[in-house]
Formats: C-alpha cells, structure tokens, sequence
C-alpha cells in the first residue's frame, strides 16, 4: 500500500511539474471581416460624392442662369437708356418747335412711364441678383476637403 502511495504522489508531482513547465497555446482570435461595415461607409461616402456631384451641378447652373439674367438686365438697360434718350429728345423737339401743349405733356408722360419701367426693372433685377447671390453664398460655404479613416474592430471580448 505504501508503494501505491510512493507511486501516486509520484504521479501527482510530475504531472504538477509537467502543467508548470508547459505553455499552453492561446488561441489566436482573427479579426472578423468587417465587409458588411466597410462596403456600408464605401456606399455612403458613393453618396455623398453623388450629392457633392449634384450641388456643384446645380451651383454651376445658378451661376449660369445669373450670367445670363445679368447680361439680360444689362441688355433691358440699354435699351430702356437708348429710348428714355430718344424720348427726351423728342420731347425736347417738340418743346422747341411750335407744337400744341398736348403733344408735349403726352412725350413727357412717355418719357416718365419709360424712366419707370427702367427703375423697375433695375430693381427686379436687383432683388435677383441678391436671391442668386445669396444661394452662391450659402452653397459656397461647403468646403469638400479631408480625409476619412475607417478602422475595423472587435469590441467583443470571447
């Protein structure tokens, strides 16, 4: 019975002495692929390009549209300018020449309907220019620069 004894605490020993000196393997955990995470970030960055896309598209459009309201008004003044000249002159012709009152009263009028017309259409334009400008101003504020880091990890503990 003392040899079974001597022989068990033998065995106890070197297998107390063997868990001692022997490393156990860690299990290695590998990242889990994030490819659902990453293709969702890909598909919203895709998406905010396509939006940058259709700002810039739209900014090009309004400064188009003002470009060409702008050459527009310029055009409209000219004009109204070269008729409210000739109609001053008229008027100033038919004040010198021996024309009735009537005739001259009724080149006025025209002459202060065409001065009018040209204050309200400067005006108009004015206000347009300002709504234009106010959309570049507000559309101008974006700055689309950076970068972007994407960093895959677990925060789940095994």
């Amino acid at each position: 019975m003392k040899a079974v004894i001597k022989l068990s605490v033998v065995l106890l020993l070197a297998s107390a002495l063997l868990a001692q000196t022997a490393t156990p393997k860690k299990k290695v955990s590998k990242p889990k692929p994030v490819n659902a995470d990453v293709q969702a970030l890909k598909d919203a960055v895709a998406a905010q390009q396509e939006q940058i896309q259709a700002l810039s598209q739209q900014l090009q459009q309004t400064n188009q549209q003002l470009q060409v309201t702008n050459q527009q008004f310029q055009q409209t003044q000219q004009q109204l300018q070269q008729a409210a000249a000739d109609a001053q002159q008229k008027a100033n012709a038919v004040a010198d020449s021996a024309a009735p009152k009537d005739a001259v009263d009724r080149l006025n009028s025209e002459y202060a309907d065409v001065r009018t017309t040209l204050t309200n259409n400067a005006l108009t334009e004015q206000d347009q220019q300002k709504r234009f400008s106010g959309l570049e101003e507000t559309l101008g504020r974006f700055r689309w620069t950076g970068d972007m880091r994407v960093r895959g990890e677990s925060f789940f503990q095994k």
